[in-house]
């Protein structure tokens, strides 16, 4: 049986990189020994859609305009590593190490909670049935 676990920061952290470097997935997959489908899944689970500053003027100056960017049409549908990201004028979808962190962190918290909660209702279960 495989044992699976979670990716680490390092390990996002290293897919971050090697995605502003311009790597091939495969590359990036066999640098961090993990599968290439992971790297997919776990970038395509948490890339930040962003627009320009300026976008709702530039929609309705330019309402037949393809807005969509070349990059954004093949493996790994991101704007990592694109020289003209920080003046782009398309619409952006970027991987963050620090963010894919942070989301995985927020559902721990989300499961302790929902784990406490179901507690809290047991007990309510248990004294209600005693009642009875």
């Amino acid at each position: 049986m495989t044992n699976y676990c979670h990716l680490s920061y390092e390990d996002r952290k290293n897919i971050e990189d090697g995605l502003n470097e311009n790597k091939s997935i495969n590359q990036i997959s066999k640098e961090i020994s993990r599968n290439h489908s992971t790297i997919l899944r776990e970038i395509d689970r948490n890339k930040k859609y962003s627009e320009p500053s300026s976008w709702n003027n530039y929609k309705i100056n330019h309402p037949d305009l393809d807005l969509s960017c070349e990059r954004l049409k093949h493996s790994p549908y991101v704007c990592n590593g694109c020289k003209s990201r920080s003046g782009c004028r398309k619409i952006r979808w970027t991987y963050y190490a620090r963010e894919a962190q942070k989301a995985l962190i927020l559902t721990q918290k989300k499961y302790i909670i929902l784990i406490k909660l179901l507690l809290l209702l047991l007990k309510k279960a248990k004294q209600l049935i005693i009642y009875l």
